[in-house]
């Protein structure tokens, strides 16, 4: 039993902040966002001074890219290395329940010990790595959309980042953000910082993505539509927030799509000439090949005003 206890303790250690997109104990109106001011060519910033957080997207080139697949690979290896442990430690208990000779001891420790892989810390840190796995991924699009400036990163951080050195003790979440001009913006692998070491902050993800749009808008006037592909939870959080049905979603946007596994996704756009049309007031564009699979799709403007957080 000792190895259970001694589980639980590492488990609530590490995942802190390894929390979900949203906290029940905050809301994204208890922000106070400054309105997005453009700091420098491909920098944008809003800052909170009440809360000392600041929200920031910058464009990426080729340095930058790595930058963030570097850091992405950092966490991924932190959290792999952390459920390699737990999960030696848990065949070592599960080794240990086999021992006892009652039956009846046997099976409640066995219970407990599937009680302990299933609890919520242990999962959200899978979860984590299913995320980072989609941020890197999202960073690896052809260098066209790097060399014309369309793939940006945002992220909340501490107010006190400065230093690329110091990125995993100060930014808190982050979300990557691909701009198809003329089209539509696409947000990919938002996720909390496991390693992060400030204060936690609650519900920061609609905050962010509004954030996000603001600054793709104010780049690139003509967007019209926003795309992502968010797990169940947050793909909910939108609709409710946006008081949107699926079906509403789909006809609202008119997009030319088709049902696939309704556990994983919603939907599927087509990137190939015959299926992969995007229609929105009778003008078509093709889909880019590195457009995947979203869930949620709806006007790009609703996503500005999202969040009532921002000074106008």
């Amino acid at each position: 039993m000792f190895v259970l206890l001694f589980l639980a303790f590492f488990m609530c250690a590490f995942t802190g902040h390894v929390a979900s997109l949203e906290d029940a104990s905050a809301t994204a109106a208890n922000y106070n966002f400054k309105a997005p001011t453009k700091i420098d060519n491909g920098i944008w910033q809003s800052e909170n001074l009440d809360q000392n957080i600041t929200l920031t997207m910058e464009k990426l080139d080729q340095d930058k890219k790595k930058q963030w697949i570097e850091f992405s690979e950092m966490l991924t290896r932190h959290c792999c290395d952390y459920l390699t442990k737990e999960e030696f430690k848990i065949a070592i208990e599960r080794k240990r329940c086999f021992s006892y000779s009652n039956y009846d001891e046997r099976m409640t420790a066995l219970k407990k010990l599937e009680a302990a892989q299933n609890e919520a810390p242990l999962q959200k840190i899978k979860a984590t790595v299913n995320a980072l796995r989609h941020a890197q991924s999202s960073l690896e699009i052809d260098d066209f959309y790097y060399k014309n400036g369309c793939v940006w990163m945002a992220y909340v951080s501490s107010s006190a980042f400065k230093e690329e050195a110091d990125k995993k003790k100060h930014v808190e979440m982050f979300v990557t953000v691909t701009i198809e001009p003329e089209a539509f913006s696409q947000h990919m692998g938002i996720l909390r910082n496991p390693l992060y070491e400030g204060a936690f902050h609650g519900a920061l993800s609609l905050p962010l993505h509004s954030f996000a749009a603001k600054v793709a808008m104010a780049e690139h006037s003509s967007l019209r539509l926003f795309m992502t592909d968010p797990l169940k939870k947050m793909r909910d959080l939108f609709l409710s927030a946006m008081a949107l049905t699926e079906e509403a979603m789909r006809v609202h946007v008119g997009l030319l799509i088709q049902p696939v596994d309704a556990k994983e996704y919603a939907y599927k756009i087509y990137s190939n000439l015959e299926e992969g049309r995007l229609k929105k007031e009778g003008h078509q564009l093709k889909l880019p090949s590195w457009l995947g699979r979203i869930s949620f799709a709806c006007p790009l403007s609703q996503v500005v005003t999202l969040s009532p957080c921002f000074e106008e």
